[in-house]
């Protein structure tokens, strides 16, 4: 091989080097949407995200750390990404035009339960867990802000899973009540075989979820859009459908869930 074209190929490695970058986004456990990292089943966003920046070149690097870090170290540039955010989480940071996923809030109560939820007032007569750092719309978010501070109506559930902390409080009789997205609820009473113990109470709320960029980092404009056409591929291959399968989820689009 000549020198000329050992030069150029090295020219070539160099370039390509330079521009894949290796995106570090952060969480809170969260399954189905993201799990475990580097397991069998890491949640149905890591993998598409996964799909997508891979295919531009560009690597990822998954960490679980309290939803609330997650945000703060998003908002000075100390990683990329926060998965599975909600606009109210954090206004600041850039999110794409395309969602990548709905989250409906629902409730978790012991099996035994009789209370239901029919409008904020119902929250009143129970002691609701709930995650630092979470938005769970404007009307809830108002009533856990106001009530923060009673200790009879309001625990906040911190660390990297909130929800097993919660299930534990919901045992013990500690609170009444914990609110979480359905989904996730759903998967983690299924894959703990924990029915017979606890039952879902739904609502009707839903809320886009999104991969949000950090509000620091000169890339974030250039990934949102990547999110965005790599969002329109794979549900124009169907491998967005084939993803969510793994879950036991369906693409919420076809639902008009929104």
């Amino acid at each position: 091989m000549s020198k000329k074209i050992l030069f150029s190929l090295f020219l070539f490695l160099q370039i390509s080097t330079l521009k894949a970058d290796n995106i570090v986004i952060v969480a809170d456990q969260w399954c189905p949407y993201n799990c475990e990292p580097n397991s069998k089943n890491e949640g149905y966003l890591i993998e598409i995200i996964r799909e997508i920046f891979e295919a531009k070149g560009h690597s990822i690097q998954y960490n679980i750390v309290p939803w609330a870090r997650a945000i703060v170290l998003g908002r000075y540039g100390k990683i990329d990404a926060i998965i599975g955010a909600f606009k109210e989480d954090a206004p600041d940071f850039i999110f794409p035009q395309i969602e990548q996923g709905i989250s409906k809030n629902a409730f978790c109560v012991s099996e035994d339960s009789k209370w239901t939820y029919n409008s904020i007032e119902s929250l009143e007569s129970v002691k609701l867990g709930v995650s630092k750092g979470y938005s769970y719309g404007a009307k809830l978010d108002s009533y856990i802000k106001t009530n923060g501070s009673i200790t009879s109506r309001i625990f906040v559930l911190t660390g990297d899973t909130p929800l097993n902390s919660g299930l534990k409080l919901l045992s013990r009789g500690r609170i009444n009540t914990l609110i979480e997205d359905e989904s996730v609820i759903q998967y983690q009473l299924s894959n703990q075989n924990l029915f017979k113990s606890f039952k879902i109470v739904k609502t009707k709320e839903a809320t886009q979820l999104f991969l949000a960029f950090s509000p620091k980092l000169a890339k974030s404009k250039e990934y949102a859009k990547i999110m965005d056409q790599g969002m329109e591929e794979l549900r124009q291959s169907g491998r967005f459908d084939q993803i969510l399968s793994k879950y036991g989820l369906n693409d919420w689009i076809d639902k008009d869930q929104l």
